[in-house]
């Protein structure tokens, strides 16, 4: 009875850790950092979100750091991309809304992956929600995901006493290049998960 119980723990334990080798096999990148207290990217809009129906370019770059097995990156790299928007008003913050473009991560040893990537936003949440594929360069073939949570910061920085100025914002019908023109401009990025190609 012993010797079979023994037999039953070893062949639990191959079990499990067979699991865990798949598990890690499958996980090309996992980058952990920047941790969620630290902005970890930024996003610029032009000519940025007002009451204003208009179409924005976004500028997007985020650092990702502390990305294992580093072998291949050599445990970092930034992500960039550049969306093109239709008419836009801050119903892109306050509503779910789907962006699809290219994206880049130019790693730390300067090797490269292209994706199509999707961010989709939460709205009232203000999380952002990253699928996407490589479809060349480093990790071809791979998919990724990762979840970042955004702060939106207005344009011109003037005191808006005990507020942020995104409401100012959202009610300023001043197109661009106009005197009195209220915008968001900027989005500031946090990592709320992994980023992980797999």
């Amino acid at each position: 009875m012993r010797m079979l119980r023994r037999l039953v723990i070893v062949a639990v334990a191959l079990v499990v850790a067979s699991s865990s080798q798949v598990g890690a096999v499958n996980v090309a990148q996992r980058c952990e950092e920047p941790i969620a207290s630290s902005q970890s990217g930024r996003a610029v809009l032009t000519p940025g979100v007002n009451k204003a129906s208009l179409v924005q370019h976004i500028g997007v770059k985020v650092s990702l750091f502390h990305c294992l097995p580093a072998n291949t990156t050599r445990g970092s790299g930034a992500l960039t991309a550049t969306i093109t928007t239709g008419a836009q008003t801050c119903r892109l913050f306050t509503a779910s809304t789907v962006l699809k473009t290219s994206a880049k991560i130019t790693w730390k040893n300067s090797r490269t992956s292209t994706l199509a990537a999707v961010f989709s936003l939460t709205g009232s949440s203000h999380l952002v929600n990253v699928k996407a594929k490589v479809t060349s360069g480093v990790f071809l073939g791979h998919s990724a995901v990762g979840q970042f949570r955004y702060t939106l910061v207005v344009s011109p920085s003037s005191s808006f006493g005990h507020t942020n100025g995104v409401a100012q914002a959202c009610a300023n019908k001043v197109r661009p290049n106009k005197f009195g023109r209220i915008a968001i401009k900027v989005i500031d990025v946090h990592t709320t998960k992994p980023f992980v190609l797999s």
